[in-house]
């Protein structure tokens, strides 16, 4: 145990001695004792300040504990002079000054103690006892421990309480620190010091400032080390150094706000991160693979695009138009797939499917564009019944490839057809295979011959007499048919059947009689009449293309509509100024990327299919510098067409008084034109048009990815719910960044959001 001794005396106000009855005695210098074990000696120098001498006789009275007033067990003092350690003089006289040491001895039970110090019987002072060597056994009771951090929550109050383990009474000051900064501090003589009796209690109110905390106590509060360093309160004039000290670790969770907020950050770092960790996880398995597989198919479709645009206008022109329209509805398709779309891999398989269905399209296309053009290299030496035949089974098999969904059953039906023309063509290389069927074919037109009267056609077979003689050979045997010989003798049987033909329908004509009056078919005879030259001219011609535009201009007399009627029944006006011919469709709105069949139609139904169609030329327009070649045609329309040449656009009614630029929700008319010409004279032509109403684009799009977003944020949510409820309680034994990278990884592992991610496409039946 270390004791101070201090003598207080008022005149000086040094705390060694107050002198009350003889205010002339005084002390004018001093220094404490330091007690130790109980023992120690404190040194003062006495003087008189008067002019006569005083009678000396020190003693100390009752000491009292500083902190508890209790009495204690009165130590041994005395007195005695600093020099040879003499006892005191009786007296002390005037202006005598003495040095003196008071000894303590026997201080025991307390760590500071005082005693009034007396001359003879009058109060001269107080004589103050402070052990040094007394240890300080002061813990953390509750809050602070390592089992029990302390909750360090910035802008609140924290309270920090400690217990006396010794069986002494305590007057402390104390400081606390942390990272070497003093975050508060407390001393006795403010008032602001604690008190601590034997096996007691008391508390320290903190104030955290904001320097101590870092911006990650927002959201995960650290743990720290603080340090409360607590020391024996000394009197006036002794050293702190050699004040007993204690040094007490704080265990502080660092929080920049309340305890709830911090819960709720918390909670919401951990989130974060989880959906970072799962936004990684989206990227590797679903949003990588989808741009990928994205790559791929439109690598797949710039393919198709490039075998389309190699189809040639010898295939016709719906096919070619559904080749071009399928093959953009699937980009649009894949184009509308979100890199975030759960429905991805689905929607992938329907894009797959749709570019395996034009691709047997486009393949059959191809195919029937390849034969085609066997078949025109053929067509001019071929003979002309196997030519036939070709186109018809070409034309079927087109026909086939038509089908807006195209079955499987129609492309085997298309294959069908196309391999029966590649048979047909390859028939061309077999010389008796030919001779066989042109033998087949000239015995029919002699069994028919022979039973076709003579009259009804003699002029007929004088003026195609070269074509006639034919009959006079034997070209009933093949083996009397030569290669050199094919296209004449086939092409004769032709011509001569459209010659018998002809003589039908000339003979057909109602010719004038007494009973009826008049001549009904005089028109009709004298129309058959002119045409009858052009009609021999075409037989008469070594050509299939000849031969064929004989066998349409015979069916234009049955019909008795020609050319010139067509063309001049365009031209006509009705009452109130319209054409009598109109452009058609088969639709009555059409709608963005859906194909519409356009052709002319006449008010007087004589008109409509008939022969004479085919022997004029049509060249149709549409918006954006797009045209077609034929009777009937093709086309789609993308919704977005360039409204050229008096096109407008159709706002809805309640949309009319707002002055606004075309959008495409709203619908649009658009001008189509076709030119009519005839084939005799190319630089007349008629121009009828037709205006077509387009409805807007049907909104899916919208509606589908904002569906695919809820359905994303909703099963995104519950699985990383899922998984932070299970994170927190782990989370919070982890450090801050490897906490963090602990989340990450959790929300990138979890096999909650990969399944979520990689589903895999439904499978039909």
């Amino acid at each position: 145990m270390r004791w101070f001794l201090i003598v207080k005396w008022a005149p000086l106000g040094l705390a060694c001695l107050a002198a009350t009855a003889q205010p002339q005695l005084s002390i004018v210098k001093s220094k404490p004792a330091i007690l130790r074990n109980g023992a120690g000696a404190a040194r003062f120098v006495l003087s008189n300040a008067g002019k006569s001498a005083l009678p000396l006789s020190l003693n100390a009275g009752t000491f009292l504990d500083e902190t508890s007033q209790a009495k204690l067990p009165a130590p041994k003092v005395t007195f005695a002079l600093e020099a040879g350690g003499a006892d005191l003089p009786a007296q002390i006289g005037p202006g005598q000054s003495l040095q003196i040491v008071a000894s303590v001895s026997n201080m025991a039970s307390s760590t500071a103690a005082s005693a009034k110090l007396f001359n003879q019987l009058d109060e001269i002072g107080e004589l103050n006892a402070v052990a040094v060597d007394v240890p300080l056994n002061i813990t953390l009771d509750g809050n602070g421990t390592p089992e029990k951090p302390l909750k360090f929550a910035y802008g609140r109050t924290v309270a920090l309480t400690l217990k006396n383990g010794g069986t002494e009474f305590f007057s402390l000051d104390w400081r606390f620190q942390l990272g070497g900064t003093v975050v508060a501090s407390g001393t006795v003589e403010k008032g602001t010091g604690i008190i601590l009796t034997p096996d007691g209690r008391t508390r320290i109110v903190l104030s955290p400032p904001k320097e101590v905390y870092s911006w990650k106590d927002f959201v995960r509060p650290t743990e720290r080390n603080g340090l409360l360093l607590v020391s024996q309160h000394g009197p006036h004039g002794v050293s702190n150094d050699l004040l007993p000290i204690q040094a007490i670790p704080v265990n502080l969770t660092m929080m920049r706000l309340g305890p709830d907020q911090t819960e709720v950050l918390f909670a919401i770092y951990v989130m974060i991160f989880l959906l970072i960790g799962g936004l990684l996880s989206l990227l590797g398995n679903s949003v990588l693979p989808s741009i990928l597989r994205k790559i791929a198919l439109h690598r797949q479709i710039g393919d198709l695009a490039d075998r389309t645009s190699s189809v040639s206008a010898r295939v016709d022109s719906y096919l070619r138009v559904l080749l071009r329209l399928e093959r953009a509805k699937i980009g649009i398709a894949l184009n509308e797939v979100g890199p975030f779309a759960l429905s991805s891999a689905e929607r992938f398989e329907d894009v797959s499917v749709s570019i395996d269905r034009l691709a047997k399209r486009l393949t059959v296309a191809e195919r029937l564009d390849e034969l085609r053009r066997r078949f025109q290299d053929a067509s001019a030496t071929a003979p002309p019944s196997i030519t036939d035949e070709i186109d018809k089974t070409l034309q079927a098999a087109s026909n086939q490839l038509h089908s807006f969904s195209l079955p499987d059953e129609d492309v085997n039906a298309a294959n069908i057809f196309l391999s029966k023309a590649e048979a047909s063509l390859a028939l061309l290389d077999d010389s008796d295979a030919q001779a066989k069927l042109i033998a087949a074919n000239f015995k029919q037109l002699k069994d028919r011959v022979t039973t076709f009267p003579d009259t009804l056609y003699s002029d007929l077979k004088l003026a195609l007499s070269g074509i006639f003689a034919l009959l006079d050979f034997p070209f009933d045997d093949p083996a009397k048919i030569v290669r050199p010989m094919f296209f004449a003798i086939d092409h004769a049987i032709a011509a001569i059947h459209a010659t018998l033909d002809y003589a039908m329908v000339r003979v057909a004509i109602p010719v004038a009689t007494p009973s009826i009056g008049g001549d009904p078919g005089k028109a009709s005879r004298e129309r058959l009449q002119e045409h009858e030259p052009e009609l021999l001219g075409m037989l008469g011609t070594l050509s299939w293309k000849s031969l064929r535009a004989a066998t349409t201009l015979v069916q234009e007399m049955r019909e008795d509509i020609y050319e010139i009627d067509v063309l001049t029944e365009i031209g006509k006006m009705r009452e109130n100024g319209e054409r009598r011919v109109r452009v058609e469709f088969d639709t009555q709105k059409a709608r963005p990327y859906l194909p519409v069949y356009f052709s002319i139609s006449f008010d007087d139904p004589r008109f409509c299919g008939a022969a004479a169609l085919n022997r004029l030329a049509f060249k149709w327009s549409f918006p954006g510098d797009l045209s077609e070649d034929g009777s009937r045609v093709c086309h789609y329309f993308l919704g977005d067409e360039p409204l050229e040449n008096g096109s407008e656009a159709i706002e809805p009614q309640h949309k009319k008084s707002r002055k606004k630029p075309f959008k495409l929700k709203d619908s649009r008319k658009v001008k189509i034109a076709v030119a009519v010409q005839s084939h005799k004279n190319l630089d007349a032509a008629d121009t009828i048009e037709g205006i077509l109403e387009i409805q807007p684009p049907k909104p899916h799009q919208a509606t589908r990815a904002f569906a695919e977003a809820v359905r994303f944020l909703i099963a995104f949510g519950v699985a990383l719910a899922g998984l932070e409820a299970g994170a927190l309680d782990q989370l919070g034994k982890l450090d801050f960044f490897p906490a963090t990278l602990a989340v990450v990884a959790l929300g990138f592992g979890a096999d909650s959001v990969k399944n979520l991610l990689t589903q895999a496409p439904k499978k039909n039946g």
